[in-house]
């Protein structure tokens, strides 16, 4: 459990903390759950995984869309009126699916617009929870928060099993668990959470209450680095593009969101297609590897802190590391329980840097940039989602096989890894 550094620290921010972890869980479900179900989505139309992944495509567009939007919005409503007012776009958007349910088109610019909402809330989601933080809690807890992710895709596989045996239309069972799910989260959101500058004027950080603010100095990982007093935090965005510290930022990002998105497409339809497991035993593994990252997110905030002094990078590079080895390891496992065991801990530290990779993309710019530049990182991030599942899809096609999807996702790691590398220097 987190503990205060100070008497002034609210314990209300745990409230906060989740509130906003159930916000980010709600839009996972709405991602994952048409994924979950693609068997039936595919039954429906060609028969091809394609449906499914272009359904997951669409989403992931919206999702880099909506953060490009999403800052003057934020700014001018605050979380506590932005989050509630796009979960309850999404719980309307989302009904869409049973009058449209016969028609490709439609249910793609559906899930367009679920994609969108996700993004209008992601920022304000991230916004919140590190203004109630002090530095030393703020990876731990956006770690929490971006592992509500991992949980909301177990929820939606869990689902999946349930709907399994049921006689209900897959676009009824998304329809109404999407818009229930959405509002019961909008109302509560709505009624208890209270943005940080509404409860402490004056103040837009718990850093600057505790006398602890370090906007506008060099962070743990800047000053500790090689070459540390070289770098100069940025000023504006368009001074934080020319630094190679973006590029290095954007990179990782960009391999994260598509490792997090292309082992949601992979995972379940190669247990279930390729592997002895049974489609209900495969979607429960599939489940299980989602609900990791609830853990592994948090934990990567822990290790920084405990570990580490703060630093965040070496968690980012561990990270990156255990999913190349685990994920290029897959081939190679002839064993169902080795073969699980893989796919768990491979999806779970792709989940390890998350925390940490997002409290310092607010970090390592000045404090009125850092809204602008979490929003962009956000971004170019939700690109590497959107086009991950389409690729891997199309391969595992053209190949009869998810086994190279694998392949190309522990390059990729190894990739991320070199970017997180980079960053140390």
């Amino acid at each position: 459990m987190l503990q205060p550094i100070e008497n002034n620290v609210s314990p209300f921010r745990f409230w906060v903390l989740l509130a906003n972890s159930l916000a980010y869980m709600a839009f996972a479900v709405a991602y994952q759950l048409t994924t979950a179900l693609g068997s039936f989505v595919d039954l429906d139309f060609t028969s091809e995984s394609y449906d499914t992944a272009l359904l997951a495509t669409a989403c992931m567009l919206g999702f880099v869309i909506g953060p490009l939007g999403s800052g003057r919005i934020n700014a001018l409503l605050g979380p506590r009126c932005n989050v509630p007012l796009w979960l309850i776009i999404l719980a309307v958007v989302s009904l869409l699916f049973i009058p449209c349910h016969e028609s490709f088109p439609a249910l793609l610019f559906i899930r367009v617009c679920q994609g969108i909402c996700g993004g209008m809330m992601v920022a304000s989601i991230v916004g919140s929870v590190n203004a109630w933080f002090p530095y030393g809690e703020a990876g731990i807890a956006t770690g929490f928060t971006m592992g509500s992710m991992g949980l909301g895709f177990g929820l939606a596989q869990a689902i999946a099993v349930a709907f399994a045996g049921a006689n209900l239309p897959w676009y009824t069972l998304t329809a109404y668990t999407t818009s229930v799910l959405a509002l019961a989260v909008a109302t509560v959101y709505g009624i208890t959470v209270r943005d940080f500058e509404s409860r402490y004027p004056g103040f837009s950080k718990i850093n600057q209450i505790i006398a602890r603010d370090i906007s506008g100095q060099k962070t743990a990982d800047v000053r500790r680095a090689r070459h540390a007093e070289d770098y100069v935090v940025p000023v504006g965005i368009a001074g934080f593009l020319r630094t190679s510290m973006f590029w290095a930022m954007a990179g990782f990002g960009f391999i994260k969101s598509s490792l997090t998105c292309g082992l949601a497409l992979v995972l379940p339809q190669f247990l279930a297609f390729e592997t002895t497991a049974s489609l209900s035993w495969g979607a429960l593994t599939s489940g299980l590897a989602f609900v990791t990252t609830a853990a592994a997110a948090p934990l990567g905030g822990l290790l920084s802190r405990i570990l580490f002094k703060g630093l965040r990078y070496p968690v980012m590079c561990f990270g990156a590391m255990i999913s190349a080895v685990t994920l290029a390891c897959v081939g190679f496992a002839h064993t169902l329980p080795l073969l699980l065991v893989l796919y768990i801990l491979g999806y779970a530290s792709t989940a390890l840097g998350t925390g940490v990779y997002w409290s310092l993309s607010t970090e390592i710019v000045a404090p009125a940039t850092a809204p602008r530049a979490s929003a962009l990182l956000t971004a170019i991030a939700n690109m590497g989602g959107t086009f991950a599942p389409l690729l891997l899809a199309a391969i595992a096609t053209v190949g009869h096989s998810y086994l190279p999807c694998f392949v190309i996702l522990a390059v990729l790691s190894l990739i991320q890894f070199a970017c997180a590398w980079y960053i140390a220097r």
